[in-house]
């Protein structure tokens, strides 16, 4: 990189800057702020939010960040994570709330879920039907569902430990590249859950189509489909402690 760097700038003399200079300003920024202030509070779509608070006078925006900002008595009082938008990449994803546990985890991005809830469907996997257990299973997500909608009534909050992983949830990340590839490449090894395997291929084709010039960056990230993916894993690490068991006894 230092040769062909100097290869391509050798006849090009550095401009004159100055001390400080705001890159990748956008005039959307302040609008898509907004909605991403609402984005928690609410069972939206961010799209959607965006649409909305574009339609509102510019007083009902100050209004909104007024209120979100709340009373800061000193510098330690934080606002939320709506501060935090502005990534390149930012993804409004619906999965079960067992895909959410796992991509969470990710450290180097900003994310931020709206309530549980039973109310944008269930994720049932084939391994359930083909065991017979589907109308149990079901049977349970219909009770939690109606326990949920009772709760709601009076105890929005409260009304989330009812939901169950198999429900889908919403939430938003923005990342910037190196947290793409890091997450993207990570989630759909072949070890991987099927579930979130399938989102980061899904948001890896949604980079490519919008980004073409950077999408092939994330080259390790894996399209294929497995069966049963960590099998072949699992008995590769029960060989390996057969082994290391076997050179024991030798030893001993």
């Amino acid at each position: 990189m230092n040769e062909l760097t100097e290869k391509l700038l050798a006849e090009i003399q550095p401009k004159e800057s100055k001390d400080v200079v705001m890159l990748n300003t956008s005039p959307y920024y302040f609008n898509d702020l907004v909605a991403q202030m609402l984005y928690k509070y609410s069972q939206h779509p961010l799209a959607q939010l965006r649409e909305f608070v574009y339609s509102l006078s510019v007083e009902k925006k100050r209004e909104i960040v007024k209120t979100y900002l709340g009373e800061r008595r000193n510098r330690r009082d934080r606002p939320g994570r709506a501060l935090e938008f502005g990534y390149p990449f930012t993804f409004d994803l619906i999965g079960d709330f067992g895909i959410y546990r796992d991509l969470h985890r990710e450290r180097m991005k900003t994310q931020e879920r709206q309530d549980l809830t039973t109310r944008l469907g269930r994720f049932i996997p084939g391994e359930i039907e083909e065991m017979g257990w589907k109308d149990k299973v079901i049977g349970v997500f219909e009770r939690s569902e109606s326990l949920y909608e009772k709760l709601l009534v009076d105890y929005p909050k409260e009304a989330q430990y009812v939901v169950l992983f198999g429900h889908k949830i919403r939430w938003c990340q923005g990342a910037n590249l190196r947290e793409e590839l890091h997450e993207l490449e990570l989630r759909t090894i072949p070890q991987g859950h099927p579930s979130y395997r399938k989102l980061c291929q899904k948001m890896h084709d949604e980079i490519r189509h919008n980004y073409p010039l950077i999408g092939d960056v994330l080259k390790f990230v894996d399209h294929n489909d497995y069966y049963w993916s960590r099998a072949e894993s699992e008995a590769k690490q029960r060989i390996k402690e057969r082994v290391l068991e076997e050179n024991l006894k030798h030893e001993e």
